[in-house]
């Protein structure tokens, strides 16, 4: 999954420029002056890539024994359906017209 994503620019990451008034520009203009020379280092097309990786290190026995158990308790399982709004599958009732009914303010983008 490293490997698949590390790399990847966030779908949301205009979304979070716009909300704070900059641009993608800015943003990594921004990132760029917190990058730590310690882990990561350009290249001559001027890229970045870090010094190490996760992805570099075989895993072994001794990392599959550290390895610790998932836990059912996930953000979007069925028993936090209310911690979430999705319009294709809204929380149930609760019984309480507070949280039961839609804010007139509240917007589903």
């Amino acid at each position: 999954m490293v490997r698949r994503y590390d790399a990847r620019e966030p779908k949301s990451l205009e979304m979070y420029c716009d909300f704070l008034g900059i641009t993608k520009a800015e943003f990594y203009a921004i990132v760029e002056r917190m990058r730590d020379p310690a882990i990561w280092e350009k290249d001559a097309s001027g890229e970045w890539y870090p010094k190490d990786s996760v992805i570099n290190h075989p895993i072994g026995a001794l990392e599959e024994a550290a390895r610790v158990e998932q836990s059912n308790d996930r953000t979007l399982a069925e028993a936090n359906r209310q911690l979430y709004y999705n319009p294709a599958c809204p929380p149930l009732k609760t019984g309480e017209a507070a949280l039961d009914e839609q804010s007139p303010t509240f917007r589903i983008l």
